[in-house]
């Protein structure tokens, strides 16, 4: 009866690994990468280079996933993109929001383009 256990706990395993979770890599001060997944801070790895943190996070996750049907605990559920429409507002500075209209009329784009790039420039550089 345990073996028929194990396999629909391996099975459930799976599909929470196939699942979209957000994970996150970032370059040490040593030259190896730690890997996180975001909706589950327990899950972290580092490796030496990104495909050994990624599969090592892997290894992570199924022992949390492992551990969690084991224990009867709640698994968090990846982020759903299509919940978010893509506009939040965002409360600045006068002083700053002068600068970044400035900056998109020096650039003759939108304010709203302006701050586009410098989150997708951020979001670079987390990486």
């Amino acid at each position: 009866m345990k073996t028929v256990t194990k396999n629909k706990d391996s099975d459930l395993i799976e599909k929470y690994i196939a699942l979209p979770y957000t994970k996150t890599i970032t370059k040490t001060d040593m030259g190896t990468y730690f890997v996180k997944v975001v909706e589950i801070p327990d899950c972290i790895a580092e490796g030496n280079t990104p495909e050994d943190a990624f599969d090592l996070l892997d290894v992570s996750l199924k022992c949390y996933f492992a551990d969690a049907i084991e224990n009867g605990k709640t698994i968090p559920n990846p982020l759903e993109v299509e919940k978010y429409s893509g506009k939040f507002i965002v409360r600045l500075k006068p002083s700053t929001h002068y600068q970044l209209a400035k900056s998109a009329l020096k650039k003759d784009i939108s304010l709203n383009q302006v701050v586009t790039e410098a989150i997708d420039s951020y979001l670079l550089q987390t990486v």
